[in-house]
């Protein structure tokens, strides 16, 4: 393929490639559908690819508040910084909880909309987003392609200042804890403005040019004002000194008063007199005493509720996680899940739960901590035991029935820790892996918080989550997740469990790059199948410390190894033929490694075969793409091969295995003479890798050394 004329590029932004083939399309220097930027294309490389897709303009903003009341002063001080001159402009939008940050920040953003023609990008850090995946996601929004994203995070922002320089976009940055953060995220020169919320005043922002706006309590007047515009104008003035009390019981906090007119809102008999409580004693009359303010503008919104929906509020605030669906809510309320959905709009009605999009609620911090002291002020121990019970019970369920959907080869496994939830498991085939990735925050939490009072449920639940780390990655919370599993299972004294996640701790550290880590633990999870009387699992674990010889170059010592596992499988008190295409595949892998492919390929055709009977569909895919790494010096044996194990991971939605796969295609197209493809092959690779993994170094390796073969040309 030619590369593309300077008139075919003719609009593209400098440096931006254009399509060649009419598969994709440059606009406005955003590049859209499939790319292929090379010199010379010979040969079949050709991974097939999705159907065209045009990004739109990233608008990704939430709605802005329904009123703001009492904010024309910082309004006022965001203005004139669009007029400060060279940007990115920062400003740093700090405040109390509860105090409006965040929809002063979307009312002025959505105010000068026009201003920002490239489009709006959003994160909220509070949610656990590492800044490298916010980066990767808010370039794929940007439309750069997935091969151009780098894995390391210093790559990820350089690439994010040059792709954002010079346009004008609109960034909000929620919940931001350190400046080190906020600086990785600063688009590059140009007309972008950047607004970001943080409780902490982030001082050490003022040397990336930041101006402070800082959110206080509402004067009384103002507070009073949103009183009525949620609870009724009228109501507000047949008793304004009611309505005063209560605003000042609210301490002038906006969430604290929405919360008390949301109340008043659904409670048209109740006089506001009655709901204010007329106790001046717990107004906030100290203004650095802004926590007593919420408690006590919550507590009024509390004692406002229905008996049943203030239990639900005490208990749902048991729940460890950021957010929940009503599933998890009817587990905690062992109710049906329309019992819940009502509940839980009530709680929406009264301002103490936030609809957070697609079917989820969540509570505010500060929420969440008062509805948990009510419930360890209301509750007794063992009652909030049995909650934590029945959540963790509705989370094994359906992450052990996404696990079955999965990986239907799998059996026996233990997952009987915690009660199942009345109406069964939700997942479905179709979204089980979905399930799990939307899941993981409140899966992790879940593991972590279970540890001591319900281990066997903690250390199950983690064991159940392997589909999710083996098809996505996200290896440093399986990392987290593993070793908070283990705690537990030392807790209840279970072997087996300790074995499980030992297995898992290695897998993780394996991946990280921490081939130390992973022999230690797989040596000691092989002592404890071994102790166990269980031949087959202490056969996997040899079948592993292969893998970790054959990362530290010794392959002598990973084919015996290999060799070993192999020969255990095919013994008829371990046997098994799945297991035995798996140690045949790392033998393969191993044999061609040591430039041995004559004796690799026949392996790997019997593994392809052993594997093709059974319901594994990753592990033939895998099968597949070793056969072809062995066969890469035939190109036309290999590339179809290549070619069908991606549409499998594809189709199952497995990340990692993709990016290894596209190793062997780049390996071939610079054994061509062709390295603009086998750098457009390796680029990919490691934006589907995430950072740390252990391959992104040598993926690197090989991008540096197609960069000198062309200096040197």
């Amino acid at each position: 393929m030619a590369e593309a004329s300077s008139d075919q590029r003719a609009g593209a932004r400098p440096g931006w490639p254009a399509t060649a083939n009419g598969a994709g399309n440059v606009a406005d220097g955003r590049v859209n559908g499939v790319l292929i930027q090379a010199g010379a294309v010979s040969g079949g490389v050709h991974l097939t690819a999705g159907a065209r897709f045009t990004v739109p303009l990233p608008r990704q903003l939430p709605a802005g508040p329904a009123r703001l009341v009492d904010r024309a002063g910082e309004l006022s001080l965001l203005d004139g910084l669009l007029s400060a001159g060279r940007g990115p402009v920062l400003a740093v939008i700090t405040g109390a909880p509860g105090m409006g940050k965040t929809a002063v920040a979307l009312w002025w953003l959505h105010a000068h909309d026009g201003e920002f023609p490239d489009g709006q990008l959003h994160t909220d850090l509070h949610g656990g987003e590492a800044v490298a995946d916010v980066l990767a996601r808010w370039l794929r929004a940007l439309s750069v392609p997935p091969e151009w994203i780098p894995g390391q995070e210093a790559e990820l922002a350089a690439l994010w200042r040059s792709v954002t320089a010079g346009r004008r976009l609109a960034v909000l940055v929620e919940n931001a804890d350190s400046v080190a953060g906020v600086r990785m995220l600063l688009p590059g020169a140009g007309q972008s403005v950047v607004a970001v919320t943080s409780r902490r005043r982030l001082p050490a922002a003022a040397g990336d040019g930041a101006r402070f706006i800082h959110v206080g309590p509402l004067p009384s007047d103002a507070a009073v004002s949103l009183l009525g515009q949620i609870a009724g104008a009228s109501r507000v003035a047949a008793e304004q000194a009611a309505a005063l009390r209560l605003v000042t019981y609210c301490g002038g906090v906006p969430l604290a008063v929405c919360a008390a007119a949301g109340q008043l809102a659904i409670s048209a008999g109740e006089r506001i007199a009655d709901a204010a409580g007329l106790d001046p004693l717990n107004a906030l009359d100290d203004e650095a005493d802004k926590e007593t303010g919420m408690r006590a503008s919550l507590d009024a919104a509390y004692a406002a509720l229905d008996p049943g929906t203030a239990r639900a509020y005490r208990l749902l605030g048991l729940h460890p996680g950021p957010d929940f669906t009503a599933g998890l809510a009817a587990a905690a309320l062992d109710a049906n899940r329309a019992e819940a959905r009502a509940v839980l709009a009530r709680l929406a009605t009264a301002c103490l739960a936030e609809p957070a999009g697609q079917g989820r609620y969540r509570f505010h911090d500060l929420i969440r901590t008062h509805a948990r002291d009510l419930a360890r002020q209301q509750e007794p121990a063992e009652g909030r035991r049995a909650v934590l019970a029945r959540i963790a019970g509705w989370y094994l369920c359906n992450c052990a029935e996404a696990e079955r959907l999965l990986q239907r080869y799998r059996h026996g496994l233990r997952r009987d820790a915690a009660p199942p939830p009345r109406e069964g498991p939700e997942v479905t085939a179709e979204s089980a892996l979905d399930w799990m990735e939307a899941e993981r925050h409140g899966l992790r939490a879940v593991v972590e918080t279970t540890a001591e009072d319900i281990p066997a449920a903690s250390w199950q639940l983690a064991d159940a989550m392997w589909p999710l780390f083996l098809y996505r990655g996200h290896y440093r919370e399986q990392l987290a997740i593993s070793r908070a599993g283990l705690d537990a299972a030392r807790r209840c004294q279970d072997a087996e469990g300790q074995a499980r996640m030992l297995d898992r701790i290695g897998m993780a550290a394996r991946h990280l790059g921490r081939p130390d880590e992973a022999a230690d633990c797989f040596q000691q999870a092989h002592a404890l199948w071994r102790d166990l009387g269980n031949t087959h699992k202490a056969t996997g674990t040899v079948r592993k410390l292969g893998w970790i010889a054959a990362e530290r170059g010794d392959l002598t010592e990973a084919i015996r190894l290999y060799r070993q596992a192999l020969d255990g499988y095919r013994d008829p008190g371990t046997g098994s033929t799945r297991e035995a295409g798996l140690a045949m595949i790392d033998l393969g892998n191993a044999l061609s490694a040591a430039g041995r492919e004559a004796e690799a390929v026949p392996l790997l055709q019997e593994a392809a075969r052993l594997l093709d009977g059974h319901p594994d569909p990753y592990n033939q895919a895998r099968a597949l793409a070793a056969l072809g790494r062995a066969q890469a010096s035939q190109p036309a044996d290999a590339i179809p091969l290549l070619d069908s194990a991606m549409e499998v991971m594809t189709r199952l939605g497995v990340v990692p295995a993709r990016a290894e796969i596209l190793e062997t295609p780049a390996l071939i197209a610079a054994e061509a003479g062709d390295p603009g493809s086998a750098r457009s092959r390796y680029q990919e690779a490691l934006a589907l890798l995430p950072p740390g993994h252990r391959r992104v170094p040598a993926i690197q390796r090989a991008l540096d050394t197609l960069s000198d073969l062309g200096n040197d040309r």
